[in-house]
């Protein structure tokens, strides 16, 4: 969706993140996340990662339409796991979990995106906090 190193505007990902990826699971249809939770059972939660992927794939030409008309529109969207769960591309179990482990993803990779991702939000967490401080050192 975007260059590495690029940060969405206004903190997107942090306003759908984490409620869309745990809702995920709760929302999918019933056979899709069984396989998911079986799979996750046998061989760790790098298939969590990895459908996650794949359903931002999948929703990407809607997601890149929606990003240019209105960036809150798409943060809302995201937000909507149930309509995301009634998506054509959860119909077939047996067509979504092969189409999910075409997704290349190592536990390196996963390993350097998360430290990554924990370093942003600790810089922008720094950053709020020295805010805060000049402006309260402002007020008193």
């Amino acid at each position: 969706f975007h260059k590495e190193g690029e940060i969405l505007p206004f903190g997107c990902v942090g306003l759908f993140a984490p409620r869309w990826f745990v809702s995920l699971w709760a929302v999918a249809p019933r056979n899709c996340s069984l396989r998911i939770w079986d799979i996750m059972m046998n061989e760790g939660t790098k298939i969590l990662f990895r459908v996650s992927i794949y359903v931002l794939k999948m929703l990407q030409p809607r997601l890149l339409k929606t990003f240019a008309d209105d960036l809150f529109a798409e943060c809302t969207l995201l937000q909507n796991s149930e309509d995301i769960a009634k998506e054509q591309f959860w119909k077939d179990d047996d067509k979504f979990i092969e189409e999910v482990f075409k997704v290349k993803l190592s536990g390196s990779q996963i390993t350097k995106l998360s430290a990554s991702y924990r370093a942003k939000r600790a810089a922008a967490a720094r950053a709020k906090a020295k805010k805060n401080l000049r402006h309260e050192t402002k007020t008193l």
